[in-house]
């Protein structure tokens, strides 16, 4: 297939592109609560208006949907998966005001599309669509299959997204790329052979609820203030073992007092207290050994001091424990991108791993397909937080490295 006509096709309905992100930044998806059916919903309908294969429209709550399509070549090639996922992380009442504007607004500014999921990762599912819409528009003659799958409730573990479709077997390719944001400095900076793991868990303390006019006189514990004094000593003493890792010269990262809740009001001694944490893990990392260095530090606490009542409390499900993962740096579908990604920036993208965590682990660990981490547009530091933006030329950039990638991988 001319490589040249396929880029063509994608500049060709640059527009439209840029009009259908947009689109589903506007979609609210938030996850919590969770709720991917309308983004799902445009999808499906952009996916049959093109008529691109047979959609499917699945998931383990009707309100939980995952949408995949297959682009059916001439067969005897290899099968390409290019996946992400719908569902966005909350923008919190707190954080809106900071925002220049409205965040399900799909607006552009300054030539950037801002708004909630435009990073992470509407963008670059946009972006996946329309390089098999592209490749469609010539005429696709390739040998292998492309098949495109967008999965709801990355943001809490994937269960109800990329765990549930490979468990059902919805998806089956010989490689995997996921398109979550790898820039760091500047966009498509990296290309993410590595993902992090994480474990998030809570550390709960119980202490005296009572009457605080006697709380000095009855020697009541205040739970708060244990909390605090367990908080600032994890801060600068607690250490977790693990390897070095090449892509990873930071090593784990430890994020403690993700938020504070506790008490009950004036007049009464906190009975009862805790903050939520993370740890980001690397590559080879073992949950029991993470759950080893924690315990045996709340008990170095608890021995020196004996009122002090501490648990460690491990989010159960997915958020308890996701593994890192990688792909081999020499495997094929690697080297397409980064050559892919040299035709269309004029740079060949650095080897990195991408410092969170992504559904790269249910599509190697459950359906076997090696995956590609973390390859698409936006910068990282830009999700989750106030004004997320992505640059439109990045969209179109991005749809012309997925659209090269799969030509090379599926000749």
């Amino acid at each position: 297939m001319d490589e040249g006509k396929v880029l063509e096709a994608i500049d060709d309905r640059h527009k439209e592109l840029i009009q259908f992100a947009q689109e589903i930044v506007a979609l609210p998806s938030e996850n919590p609560p969770g709720d991917e059916s309308r983004v799902a919903g445009a999808l499906r309908a952009k996916m049959e208006g093109h008529v691109l294969g047979e959609v499917v429209v699945t998931g383990r709550e009707p309100h939980r949907p995952n949408v995949i399509t297959t682009l059916r070549g001439k067969g005897g090639g290899p099968t390409l998966l290019l996946t992400g996922h719908t569902d966005v992380v909350i923008v919190g009442k707190d954080e809106r005001a900071r925002w220049s504007a409205d965040p399900y607004g799909g607006h552009i500014i300054d030539g950037a599309l801002y708004g909630r999921g435009a990073t992470d990762m509407k963008g670059a599912i946009s972006a996946m669509l329309y390089a098999a819409i592209a490749i469609k528009d010539v005429g696709n003659d390739l040998r292998g299959n492309l098949q495109l799958a967008f999965t709801a409730d990355e943001e809490a573990g994937g269960e109800y997204g990329a765990q549930y479709v490979c468990q059902k077997g919805l998806v089956k390719a010989d490689a995997a790329l996921l398109g979550e944001p790898s820039g760091i400095d500047t966009s498509f900076d990296y290309l993410d052979t590595a993902c992090r793991g994480i474990i998030c868990f809570r550390i709960a303390v119980r202490g005296t609820q009572m009457h605080s006019s006697q709380s000095d006189i009855k020697n009541a514990v205040n739970a708060g203030v244990k909390l605090a004094e367990v908080l600032q000593r994890m801060s600068k003493e607690l250490q977790i073992r693990h390897d070095p890792h090449p892509l990873y010269p930071q090593g784990v990262t430890i994020n403690l007092g993700l938020t504070l809740s506790g008490g009950i009001g004036y007049a009464i001694v906190p009975g009862y207290a805790e903050f939520r944490s993370d740890i980001r893990t690397v590559p080879g990392m073992k949950r029991e050994m993470v759950h080893e260095d924690i315990q045996g530090f709340l008990d170095k606490l608890r021995a020196e001091d004996p009122q002090l009542d501490v648990e460690l409390l491990v989010e159960p499900g997915r958020l308890g424990w996701i593994e890192a993962e990688e792909i081999p740096s020499d495997h094929p579908l690697v080297e397409i991108a980064l050559n892919a990604s040299e035709r269309v920036l004029g740079f060949r993208p650095k080897v990195g791993g991408f410092t969170g965590g992504t559904d790269a682990e249910h599509f190697r660990r459950i359906a076997g397909m090696p995956t590609i981490p973390s390859f698409g547009p936006g910068l990282l530091r830009y999700a989750h937080g106030p004004d997320e933006r992505l640059p439109v030329e990045d969209l179109i950039k991005a749809a012309k490295i997925y659209a090269l990638t799969a030509l090379r991988y599926l000749q």
